[in-house]
């Protein structure tokens, strides 16, 4: 929640019922035991909540409810442990966010519409230096594998960790991360073959370069032009995405949500007959809001209003999502009348619908 007055308010949210804190209920329990009834259900203000932290902002990844701002977060043990299943998951989504969001100071709402498609990534942001660090010990244990990644390491290092159309290294680092982590979701844990293994961690990296030397024909390929916009009619289900690289698409900067970015897309794998990725999940709506005298808004709907390929509304909004913009929210009546392209009262169609 969010008001002209300046004030901010986090609600972690739900009907919760209350219960017996003797049982695990994380698992299944005997239901058949009196003591696994409900007991009625917690009030609103019984919730985790924040109202106008100190910090000035507040935030939320599908994270925990605990780490929700910087100063003024609800306190874990006020709430009974059954309450918040997350309550250790502070995804790097929302450690971006906070990093974003403290150091948004004096925003104009321009600033706001750039920071909601901020593409800064925390997990090479917190993770390169430190492999810059490992690559100076390889390179006494293991001065051929340190030698092989060097040109690597040095070019992820000449980087300012915002992925962007133009940006080699962004390519790089999504595919060393899937190499060390997976593809799936959420995957912020290394493999197993990974966690007690520095060097094999570099020969990911070795790993990652050799895929996208051989996928297209250089380990340094721009992330717009193999990342990609596209739309194709009746998409239901992941495994049935008939995107082409023979057919028009866009560049999109958009990485996938667990490298710990505030505009999160996820796209395909490269295959064969197809080298290039294509959104497919993530940002979908979304919009910015200024609170004032006069309600200020901008917005953004995947790729089009209609799902009609025949319609101009099918792919219209795609170069906004490509360009990092956003279209004005016409919030008021007399702004809606002013920019409606067309005008008409339903009972005047209902011929032609039956």
């Amino acid at each position: 929640y969010a008001d002209r007055d300046g004030n901010i308010f986090y609600l972690y949210n739900g009907t919760v019922p209350k219960r017996d804190e003797g049982f695990d209920w994380t698992r299944p329990v005997d239901g058949s035991d009196p003591r696994t009834e409900w007991q009625g259900m917690h009030e609103l203000d019984e919730l985790p909540q924040i109202l106008n932290p100190l910090s000035g902002f507040v935030q939320n990844c599908n994270s925990t409810p605990f780490t929700t701002t910087d100063d003024g977060n609800p306190f874990e043990k006020d709430f009974p442990d059954y309450m918040v299943e997350e309550k250790h998951d502070d995804k790097r989504r929302a450690k971006v966010s906070r990093y974003l969001l403290r150091g948004a100071q004096d925003l104009t709402f321009e600033d706001w519409q750039v920071l909601a498609y901020d593409t800064t990534l925390y997990w090479p942001m917190n993770e390169l230096p430190k492999y810059g660090r490992y690559l100076e010990d390889l390179k006494k244990s293991n001065p051929e594998l340190a030698d092989a990644v060097a040109p690597y390491m040095e070019h992820l290092l000449d980087w300012n960790y915002k992925s962007t159309a133009e940006s080699t290294q962004t390519t790089l680092a999504v595919e060393w991360y899937e190499q060390l982590y997976g593809r799936g979701y959420p995957v912020e844990t290394l493999k197993p073959e990974f966690r007690q293994d520095i060097p094999a961690r570099f020969e990911a990296l070795k790993t990652a370069a050799a895929i996208l030397e051989k996928t297209f024909g250089s380990w340094k390929v721009p992330y717009g032009e193999v990342h990609r916009l596209q739309r194709k009619p009746n998409i239901v289900t992941r495994a049935s995405l008939p995107f082409s690289d023979a057919d028009p698409s866009l560049p999109q900067v958009g990485v996938r949500g667990p490298l710990g970015v505030a505009f999160t897309i996820y796209d395909t794998p490269s295959q064969p007959g197809r080298k290039n990725r294509y959104a497919y999940v993530g940002a979908s709506f979304m919009a910015v809001y200024e609170f004032g005298e006069r309600l200020k808004s901008g917005t953004y709907l995947h790729l089009g209003q209609s799902g009609r390929p025949e319609s101009p509304h099918f792919f219209d909004q795609a170069k906004l999502l490509s360009e990092q913009k956003f279209k004005p929210g016409y919030f008021y009546w007399e702004d809606v009348l002013e920019h409606a392209v067309e005008e008409y009262h339903p009972i005047d169609h209902l011929a032609s619908w039956e």
